[in-house]
C-alpha cells in the first residue's frame, strides 16, 4: 500500500472514532467499541477498553468471512 493510500485509509478510519466514543459513552460501562482495520487486520481504534486490547493488537478476525457487498459485520461475541 503506498504511502498516499495509507494515509487516506488511516484518515477515513479515524473519522468514525467519534462515533465509537459516542457509542460507548450511551452503553457505559458495558460497552467496549473497537474499529477493526480489515486491511491490516489490526485493532485501529478502541473506545472504553474492557478488553485491554492495544491499538495494533492482532484483531482475530481469520475465522470471519468478509464480502464486498456486507455494510454490517456482526454483531459477534469476542472474548
Amino acid at each position: 500500500m503506498s504511502l498516499s493510500i495509507d494515509s487516506e485509509h488511516q484518515r477515513l478510519l479515524a473519522g468514525y472514532h467519534p462515533l465509537c466514543e459516542a457509542i460507548s459513552a450511551l452503553f457505559y460501562p458495558y460497552v467496549e467499541v473497537v474499529i477493526h482495520d480489515l486491511l491490516t487486520q489490526k485493532v485501529s481504534y478502541l473506545a472504553n477498553n474492557i478488553s485491554r486490547r492495544e491499538i495494533g493488537d492482532d484483531s482475530a478476525l481469520e475465522n470471519i468471512e468478509f464480502t464486498e457487498s456486507e455494510n454490517v459485520i456482526g454483531p459477534y461475541e469476542k472474548l
